[in-house]
């Protein structure tokens, strides 16, 4: 099945609407959108730096490689994992993975204006000094190399 997205009004980007469809989940589509332009002006003011250049710049330091496929069973109000199965995620699901995570680590951020929100997330990955979607991105890893080893290693 093929998927139609409507691109952003300005940049004309696919995965930056994706990011913004994203982060409408929670809020009014338009507030995010005014949110996601209003910071673009403030990262080409404050950085002096291409705002679309910047966004992209943190959703391929974000965009995993590998993926995991959990395989549960609930047992009495509990979910045990079975197998923990890593594989190697294709492009668009890459992105948003990416989007998905970067989104959800905005929500979950404690300042007040939404617009900072985003903006120190995504500062915060350029740098590299830890957002919590590059947090998440390395705990992905790790389970997948845990469970690489342990689907060679069984005994």
């Amino acid at each position: 099945m093929i998927e139609w997205f409507k691109t952003d009004g300005i940049f004309f980007s696919k995965w930056l609407s994706k990011f913004i469809k994203q982060l409408s989940l929670k809020a009014k589509c338009n507030i995010v959108e005014y949110s996601i332009y209003l910071l673009f002006y403030i990262i080409k003011k404050k950085l002096n730096y291409c705002p679309l250049y910047f966004f992209f710049e943190c959703i391929e330091q974000v965009r995993p490689i590998i993926g995991i496929r959990l395989y549960t069973q609930k047992f009495k109000k509990e979910i045990k994992i079975l197998k923990v199965i890593p594989y190697q995620l294709k492009g668009h699901s890459r992105y948003n993975k990416a989007a998905f995570w970067v989104s959800k680590s905005v929500y979950n951020r404690k300042e007040t204006e939404f617009v900072m929100r985003i903006f120190n997330e995504l500062y915060g990955i350029v740098l590299k000094y830890g957002g919590e979607s590059l947090k998440r991105k390395k705990e992905c890893y790790e389970q997948a190399f845990l469970s690489k080893a342990a689907k060679k290693f069984k005994w």
